[in-house]
């Protein structure tokens, strides 16, 4: 009788145990949005250090995101290492890393359990002439989009009507202004704009706020997915003449993405770089936004988001944020105190440092 006494109790602990894993599984799994990491937990690791995903290692994480820093490279509060096996290319032109500057955005694809650059490559969002400067309200005319500047925007100080420009900056959520991180000349006359397909109740579809016909569609169009508008500029007038699909992220064959942008509903679902992300309700915030997504069998889960008010500003403050209370400083690459506001690499204006409240400063006009 004792053997089917001791076999019994051995059956029972293995189910309380298999019961306590199940409710602790359905609790974490039941919650997307995290707060940022600042427990004492030793081993926590997170993206670089930020805290915003307690894993291991980066295992070929993808990376998209503004370069705020060199040495190698800063993206995302991450600083990314660059060898002689990176690969770097953009969507246009040679590109060598020589000319990333400061505002660029780039799309990082790490090498598994490395903080190394696989292949980093340079986008820019919007390419056209410019058909109005509103100095007044910091804001110019592309492609009949409205991108707004601000003292944080690198690049050209003065912008003239008819100028070709290539501008790196955040998608407009709800037909509202880009926020630009970088405006530039650029080399040639390419004119195209990047945007989500929204497909309206009547059946028709839009991108850009532009009605799209039927043979303009890419093929197999879907809701929310991130394509290119292409124009020819013809007696300064652009003419629509193709829709293609923009397969960035596609590209980064990553499971697991840390991504800075500014999401926008299409119907019923959130996208964010032509990405449909779970876990945002109809009210969340549309402003600018840090994302660490994970792709699972139901979709790209959001495992933490941190709002920020600026894509220049915010990094120290999210930096020391994550900081373990109990351990101060981290001493690895991400947390060395010298590097917080990243010293102000070529040419970039000084980052403030972000102490207690201070009034704020009106920005100054840039021309």
């Amino acid at each position: 009788m004792k053997p089917y006494l001791k076999r019994f109790g051995l059956i029972a602990s293995i189910l309380v145990l298999l019961l306590n894993t199940s409710c602790q599984t359905s609790t974490q799994t039941s919650q997307h949005v995290f707060a940022l990491q600042t427990s004492s937990d030793k081993n926590d690791s997170g993206f670089g250090g930020t805290g915003l995903i307690n894993d291991s290692g980066f295992g070929g994480t993808g990376v998209m995101g503004v370069v705020t820093g060199f040495g190698s490279i800063w993206v995302n509060g991450l600083h990314i290492k660059l060898d002689q096996q990176t690969q770097v290319q953009s969507q246009a032109e040679a590109f060598d890393l020589n000319q990333l500057e400061i505002g660029h955005q780039v799309s990082v694809k790490l090498r598994k359990n490395t903080d190394l650059a696989e292949r980093v490559e340079v986008f820019w969002p919007i390419q056209g002439p410019v058909s109005h400067v509103d100095s007044d309200n910091q804001t110019i005319q592309v492609l009949g989009q409205t991108i707004q500047y601000d003292q944080h925007t690198q690049g050209l100080d003065q912008f003239k009507v008819g100028e070709f420009v290539r501008i790196n900056s955040f998608g407009s959520a709800n037909h509202q202004a880009w926020y630009a991180t970088r405006i530039e000349s650029q080399p040639g006359q390419q004119a195209y704009v990047e945007a989500t397909l929204n497909q309206t109740p009547d059946q028709s579809w839009t991108a850009a706020g532009t009605k799209l016909e039927s043979n303009q569609l890419p093929q197999n169009p879907q809701q929310g997915q991130l394509v290119r508008l292409e124009f020819k500029t013809e007696n300064k007038v652009p003419r629509l003449t193709s829709v293609e699909p923009v397969m960035r992220t596609q590209r980064l064959e990553s499971q697991r993405l840390l991504i800075q942008g500014q999401p926008q509903r299409v119907g019923d679902s959130w996208w964010l770089e032509g990405v449909k992300v779970e876990g945002l309700q109809q009210t969340s915030p549309t402003g600018l936004q840090l994302f660490a997504l994970q792709q699972d069998q139901q979709g790209w889960q959001i495992l933490n988001r941190i709002e920020m008010r600026s894509w220049l500003k915010d990094w120290p403050q999210i930096m020391r944020q994550s900081i373990k209370p109990n351990q101060g400083l981290r001493m690895n690459e991400l947390f060395k105190t010298r590097q917080l506001n990243h010293s102000a690499p070529r040419g970039m204006k000084p980052i403030p440092d972000p102490r207690p409240a201070r009034p704020p400063v009106p920005p100054s006009p840039r021309h």
